[in-house]
Protein backbone atom coordinates (compact mmCIF):
# COMPACT_ATOMS: atom_id res chain seq x y z
CA UNK A 1 0.00 0.00 0.00
CA UNK A 2 1.31 3.48 -0.87
CA UNK A 3 1.55 6.30 1.66
CA UNK A 4 -1.83 7.43 2.96
CA UNK A 5 -3.03 10.79 1.61
CA UNK A 6 -3.65 13.55 4.14
CA UNK A 7 -6.32 14.26 5.11
CA UNK A 8 -8.42 11.15 4.53
CA UNK A 9 -11.73 12.76 5.52
CA UNK A 10 -12.34 14.98 2.51
CA UNK A 11 -14.42 15.05 -0.65
CA UNK A 12 -11.44 14.38 -2.91
CA UNK A 13 -11.67 10.69 -3.75
CA UNK A 14 -9.12 8.10 -2.68
CA UNK A 15 -7.52 5.64 -5.07
CA UNK A 16 -7.69 1.91 -4.41
CA UNK A 17 -3.88 1.85 -4.43
CA UNK A 18 -3.83 4.09 -1.34
CA UNK A 19 -5.99 1.65 0.66
CA UNK A 20 -5.15 -1.77 2.13
CA UNK A 21 -6.09 -4.68 -0.14
CA UNK A 22 -8.82 -7.17 0.83
CA UNK A 23 -7.50 -9.64 3.38
CA UNK A 24 -4.89 -7.21 4.70
CA UNK A 25 -3.43 -8.12 8.08
CA UNK A 26 -4.23 -6.16 11.22
CA UNK A 27 -0.73 -4.67 11.12
CA UNK A 28 -1.35 -3.39 7.60
CA UNK A 29 -4.64 -1.83 8.71
CA UNK A 30 -3.23 0.03 11.72
CA UNK A 31 -1.92 3.08 9.75
CA UNK A 32 -5.30 3.58 8.02
CA UNK A 33 -7.40 3.13 11.17
CA UNK A 34 -5.09 5.32 13.24
CA UNK A 35 -5.20 8.12 10.66
CA UNK A 36 -8.99 7.94 10.38
CA UNK A 37 -9.47 8.05 14.15
CA UNK A 38 -7.00 10.93 14.55
CA UNK A 39 -9.09 12.93 12.08
CA UNK A 40 -12.57 11.76 13.12
CA UNK A 41 -12.36 12.05 16.93
CA UNK A 42 -11.53 15.81 16.98
CA UNK A 43 -14.44 16.47 14.61
CA UNK A 44 -16.88 14.58 16.85
CA UNK A 45 -15.48 16.12 20.04
CA UNK A 46 -15.69 19.63 18.57
CA UNK A 47 -19.43 19.08 18.09
CA UNK A 48 -20.14 17.45 21.45
CA UNK A 49 -17.21 17.46 23.90
CA UNK A 50 -17.03 14.41 26.18
CA UNK A 51 -15.39 16.38 28.98
CA UNK A 52 -14.96 19.96 30.18
CA UNK A 53 -11.38 19.96 28.88
CA UNK A 54 -12.67 19.99 25.28
CA UNK A 55 -13.61 23.32 23.71
CA UNK A 56 -16.21 23.31 20.91
CA UNK A 57 -14.89 24.76 17.67
CA UNK A 58 -16.49 26.99 15.03
CA UNK A 59 -19.69 25.09 14.21
CA UNK A 60 -22.41 27.53 13.18
CA UNK A 61 -25.79 26.62 14.64
CA UNK A 62 -28.47 26.07 11.99
CA UNK A 63 -31.48 25.52 14.25
CA UNK A 64 -33.36 22.44 15.43
CA UNK A 65 -35.90 20.08 13.90
CA UNK A 66 -38.75 18.20 15.59
CA UNK A 67 -40.49 15.13 14.18
CA UNK A 68 -43.49 13.08 15.34
CA UNK A 69 -41.40 9.88 15.15
CA UNK A 70 -38.67 11.23 17.46
CA UNK A 71 -39.05 12.27 21.09
CA UNK A 72 -35.68 14.02 20.81
CA UNK A 73 -35.07 17.21 18.90
CA UNK A 74 -32.39 17.20 16.19
CA UNK A 75 -29.83 20.02 16.47
CA UNK A 76 -28.19 21.17 13.23
CA UNK A 77 -24.88 22.95 12.62
CA UNK A 78 -22.41 23.63 9.83
CA UNK A 79 -18.72 24.40 9.47
CA UNK A 80 -16.08 24.75 6.76
CA UNK A 81 -12.96 22.73 7.63
CA UNK A 82 -9.38 23.62 6.59
CA UNK A 83 -9.73 21.32 3.55
CA UNK A 84 -12.28 23.79 2.17
CA UNK A 85 -15.10 21.25 2.44
CA UNK A 86 -18.28 22.45 4.14
CA UNK A 87 -19.58 19.93 6.68
CA UNK A 88 -23.13 19.67 7.99
CA UNK A 89 -23.92 18.04 11.33
CA UNK A 90 -26.94 16.65 13.13
CA UNK A 91 -26.89 15.87 16.85
CA UNK A 92 -29.60 14.24 18.97
CA UNK A 93 -29.80 12.61 22.40
CA UNK A 94 -32.24 9.73 22.94
CA UNK A 95 -33.57 7.80 25.91
CA UNK A 96 -32.17 4.26 26.01
CA UNK A 97 -35.46 2.38 25.61
CA UNK A 98 -36.99 0.14 22.95
CA UNK A 99 -40.22 2.15 22.78
CA UNK A 100 -41.94 4.47 20.32
CA UNK A 101 -40.08 7.74 19.81
CA UNK A 102 -36.66 6.42 20.75
CA UNK A 103 -34.54 3.24 20.55
CA UNK A 104 -32.52 1.02 22.86
CA UNK A 105 -28.75 0.66 22.85
CA UNK A 106 -28.94 -2.86 21.41
CA UNK A 107 -31.04 -1.55 18.51
CA UNK A 108 -28.47 1.16 17.73
CA UNK A 109 -25.65 -1.40 17.82
CA UNK A 110 -27.49 -3.84 15.54
CA UNK A 111 -28.44 -1.12 13.04
CA UNK A 112 -25.30 1.00 12.85
CA UNK A 113 -22.51 -1.44 13.74
CA UNK A 114 -23.54 -5.00 12.96
CA UNK A 115 -25.73 -4.42 9.88
CA UNK A 116 -25.07 -0.80 8.90
CA UNK A 117 -25.16 -1.19 5.11
CA UNK A 118 -28.23 -3.45 5.01
CA UNK A 119 -30.12 -1.32 7.54
CA UNK A 120 -29.62 1.97 5.70
CA UNK A 121 -30.85 0.39 2.47
CA UNK A 122 -34.00 -0.61 4.39
CA UNK A 123 -34.87 2.64 6.16
CA UNK A 124 -33.41 5.43 3.97
CA UNK A 125 -35.41 6.06 0.77
CA UNK A 126 -32.45 7.93 -0.79
CA UNK A 127 -30.26 4.78 -0.63
CA UNK A 128 -31.27 2.70 -3.64
CA UNK A 129 -28.64 -0.02 -3.23
CA UNK A 130 -25.24 -0.69 -1.71
CA UNK A 131 -22.68 -3.21 -2.90
CA UNK A 132 -19.94 -4.21 -0.46
CA UNK A 133 -16.79 -4.34 -2.56
CA UNK A 134 -14.13 -4.45 0.12
CA UNK A 135 -14.25 -5.75 3.69
CA UNK A 136 -11.39 -5.64 6.17
CA UNK A 137 -11.21 -7.83 9.26
CA UNK A 138 -10.73 -5.15 11.92
CA UNK A 139 -13.09 -6.08 14.74
CA UNK A 140 -16.27 -5.49 12.77
CA UNK A 141 -15.25 -2.28 10.97
CA UNK A 142 -15.80 -2.56 7.22
CA UNK A 143 -15.65 -0.39 4.12
CA UNK A 144 -18.51 -0.40 1.68
CA UNK A 145 -18.90 1.33 -1.65
CA UNK A 146 -21.64 1.61 -4.25
CA UNK A 147 -20.78 0.12 -7.63
CA UNK A 148 -20.96 2.84 -10.33
CA UNK A 149 -23.67 2.07 -12.88
CA UNK A 150 -24.54 3.34 -16.32
CA UNK A 151 -26.61 6.56 -16.44
CA UNK A 152 -25.81 7.33 -12.80
CA UNK A 153 -24.13 10.52 -11.61
CA UNK A 154 -20.97 9.95 -9.57
CA UNK A 155 -21.16 11.67 -6.19
CA UNK A 156 -18.67 12.04 -3.34
CA UNK A 157 -19.34 11.74 0.36
CA UNK A 158 -17.40 11.55 3.61
CA UNK A 159 -18.73 11.45 7.15
CA UNK A 160 -18.00 11.01 10.84
CA UNK A 161 -20.63 9.27 12.96
CA UNK A 162 -20.54 8.65 16.71
CA UNK A 163 -23.07 6.84 18.88
CA UNK A 164 -22.30 6.70 22.60
CA UNK A 165 -23.90 6.46 26.02
CA UNK A 166 -23.86 9.71 27.97
CA UNK A 167 -23.18 10.03 31.73
CA UNK A 168 -26.98 10.31 32.15
CA UNK A 169 -27.42 6.87 30.49
CA UNK A 170 -28.98 8.37 27.37
CA UNK A 171 -27.79 7.69 23.83
CA UNK A 172 -26.06 10.48 21.93
CA UNK A 173 -26.13 10.17 18.14
CA UNK A 174 -24.20 12.61 16.00
CA UNK A 175 -23.21 12.60 12.37
CA UNK A 176 -21.19 15.17 10.41
CA UNK A 177 -20.80 14.95 6.66
CA UNK A 178 -19.40 16.69 3.61
CA UNK A 179 -20.94 15.71 0.30
CA UNK A 180 -21.23 16.61 -3.36
CA UNK A 181 -24.12 15.03 -5.26
CA UNK A 182 -22.55 15.89 -8.60
CA UNK A 183 -24.77 16.70 -11.58
CA UNK A 184 -26.00 20.19 -12.48
CA UNK A 185 -26.99 21.46 -9.04
CA UNK A 186 -24.33 23.95 -7.82
CA UNK A 187 -22.45 22.92 -4.69
CA UNK A 188 -23.45 26.09 -2.82
CA UNK A 189 -27.13 25.19 -3.30
CA UNK A 190 -26.49 21.66 -2.05
CA UNK A 191 -24.62 23.00 0.98
CA UNK A 192 -27.64 25.05 2.07
CA UNK A 193 -29.94 22.04 1.80
CA UNK A 194 -27.81 19.37 3.48
CA UNK A 195 -28.53 20.16 7.19
CA UNK A 196 -32.29 19.81 6.71
CA UNK A 197 -31.85 16.61 4.72
CA UNK A 198 -29.61 14.78 7.19
CA UNK A 199 -31.95 15.70 10.07
CA UNK A 200 -34.53 13.40 8.47
CA UNK A 201 -32.28 10.38 9.13
CA UNK A 202 -33.35 10.41 12.78
CA UNK A 203 -37.13 10.00 12.31
CA UNK A 204 -36.54 7.60 9.41
CA UNK A 205 -34.53 5.30 11.68
CA UNK A 206 -36.89 5.55 14.66
CA UNK A 207 -39.98 4.93 12.51
CA UNK A 208 -38.29 1.92 10.89
CA UNK A 209 -37.09 0.42 14.17
CA UNK A 210 -40.59 0.81 15.66
CA UNK A 211 -42.03 -1.09 12.68
CA UNK A 212 -39.47 -3.87 13.16
CA UNK A 213 -40.50 -4.21 16.82
CA UNK A 214 -44.13 -4.61 15.78
CA UNK A 215 -43.21 -7.25 13.19
CA UNK A 216 -41.40 -9.30 15.86
CA UNK A 217 -44.44 -9.45 18.16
Amino acid sequence: MSNLPTPLLRLKSLTSASLPPPGASHNDLIPLLTSLLHEAIPIADSISPKSETNTPTQWKQKGTKSYPASAAKVCLSQRTLPTGDTWACRHSVHDDAAITGTAGWAEFVETFKTSHVESEVDFMPSVISADVLTTWDCDGISQSQSQPKQDYTTASYTSVERIRKTPTSQIEWLMATASDAGGLLPLWVQTRAVPGQIAKDVPLFLRWIAQRREEKK
